[in-house]
Formats: C-alpha cells, sequence, structure tokens
C-alpha cells in the first residue's frame, strides 16, 4: 500500500477514535468499533495500533499538538512579555470554552503506559514553553515556580468554565490576578 493512503487511512482511524471519545468516553474507543467506523476490520486496524489504548495515545499526542500551535500562533501574534502572556491565558481558556479541553477530560482516567506518561508529560512542557518564555521575557525570579503557579491558575479557570463559567470573565480575572500578583514580586 502508497504511504499516501496509508497515511489518509490512520488519520481516518485517529478522526472516528477522536469521534467515538468525545461521545462515547475511553471506554467506547475500541479498534473493532473504529474500524468499523472507517471500513476497516479490527484486525486491518492493527496494522496502525497495537491496542485501543495506542490508539488513544495517538489521540492525545494529535490533541496536544493542535492545542499547542493555536496557543503558540496566538503569543507570537502578541508582543514580547506581559501581552504573550496575556494571549497565552486568554487562547488557553477560550479554547476550553470552544470545547477543545474535552478530549483531556475524557482522557483522564485511562491508565496509560508509563512511557506513553511521559511523552505527554513532554509535550505539557512543550505547550507551557510560551508561557515561560513571557516570564523569562518579563525578568520575573524563578520563572518556573511562577509559570507552576499560574498554570495552577489557569487550570482552576479552566474546572470553572467546564461548569458552565464564562470564559471571557474568568480570563479577564485570571489576566488581573497575574498581572498584579507579578507586579508585587520582590525577590526575597
Amino acid at each position: 500500500m502508497d504511504t499516501g493512503r496509508r497515511e489518509n487511512r490512520r488519520a481516518a482511524l485517529l478522526a472516528a477514535a477522536r469521534d467515538d471519545l468525545l461521545n462515547a468516553g475511553a471506554a467506547g474507543v475500541t479498534l473493532a468499533r473504529v474500524g468499523s467506523a472507517t471500513g476497516l476490520a479490527r484486525s486491518s486496524v492493527y496494522e496502525y495500533f497495537g491496542s485501543s489504548g495506542d490508539l488513544l495515545a495517538e489521540v492525545a499526542v494529535l490533541a496536544f499538538g493542535e492545542w499547542a500551535a493555536d496557543v503558540r500562533a496566538a503569543v507570537d501574534d502578541a508582543e514580547p512579555g506581559w501581552p504573550q502572556l496575556q494571549a497565552y491565558v486568554s487562547r488557553t481558556l477560550m479554547m476550553v470554552s470552544e470545547g477543545r479541553h474535552d478530549i483531556a477530560a475524557a482522557l483522564d482516567k485511562v491508565d496509560f503506559t508509563a512511557a506513553q506518561r511521559e511523552k505527554f508529560r513532554g509535550l505539557h512542557i512543550d505547550l507551557t514553553e510560551p508561557l515561560l518564555r513571557s516570564l523569562v521575557f518579563l525578568d520575573v525570579p524563578c520563572p518556573e515556580t511562577h509559570a507552576a503557579l499560574i498554570q495552577g491558575m489557569i487550570d482552576g479557570a479552566t474546572r470553572q468554565i467546564s461548569r458552565g463559567a464564562d470564559a471571557l470573565q474568568l480570563s479577564a480575572i485570571t489576566c488581573e490576578l497575574i498581572l498584579n500578583g507579578l507586579s508585587t514580586i520582590r525577590v526575597p
């Protein structure tokens, strides 16, 4: 089979798995179901993915990549420093309100392998790189620590949005808390 056709089939399997994940949860993603949705026998799906866990891990990797590209584009369009930090927070929370975080929530209880979890940690570090870069530009002391704390605020806002809170309002509040907090930082 030619490479282009193989990549198209793989992409179709991943799209079907993503749809099943969002509609039926992780337990609803099986190789047989995904194969059926794409016109392939379950045995043929094994040529692409060794298990439903491998398939879900690849769905997660793609979601991380899409998320990171979207955030990076928003940050790169902003001026360095505070505008980039604000763009990072705002775009992240807007994507949550658009439902883009639903994949992460659906994958939350999946028992991935240690290697897969390690890969996700690396992808999460890449995802938060624009946040860290903006803090370094602003000459914030201990930027890694501040990035982790800011990410905690973003995670809290994410939970609020998931419960129906307004993303624009939470973005403004989160940015105000960050800006006010950064302006009071004193190096011990």
